[in-house]
């Protein structure tokens, strides 16, 4: 498969990188702009044998993606852990796309916090999550 062009690989404005935990870091870089919302750019790492987005990437930005919109609802200070998750996968992603991942937050109850993710390539939606999260 080709590599992108420069251009295909240009962070959008607004975006700036995400520094978070040592995971994050191995599978970024993740980028996250002021609303919360997580980009990627989809790299030759991030693919299947396909040569398109591999799907345990696609939970895996889910999941960051809830849990930090679950801390931002209920407290920055909140400690949230993943307990449950499902993710349905709608289109793919070539190498070199950019991603977005937003999560909003349906409900938050004294124990649990139930969220959903929307993983977007431009106007085409790849991936839709709900994943709940245990407050500790």
């Amino acid at each position: 498969m080709p590599e992108p062009t420069p251009r295909a690989r240009e962070t959008p404005p607004g975006f700036e990188l995400l520094v978070s935990s040592p995971f994050v870091a191995q599978v970024g870089p993740i980028h996250v702009n002021d609303e919360g919302v997580l980009g990627v750019h989809v790299r030759d790492e991030h693919r299947n044998v396909l040569g398109t987005v591999h799907g345990g990437f696609l939970m895996t930005l889910a999941d960051v993606a809830a849990g930090r919109t679950a801390r931002r609802v209920i407290g920055e200070g909140a400690v949230v852990q993943t307990v449950s998750a499902t993710v349905d996968f709608l289109s793919t992603a070539a190498v070199g796309s950019w991603l977005e991942i937003e999560a909003t937050v349906d409900r938050a109850g004294r124990r649990a916090v139930f969220t959903t993710c929307r993983v977007t390539s431009g106007d085409k939606t790849i991936a839709k999550a709900s994943v709940v999260l245990l407050r500790s």
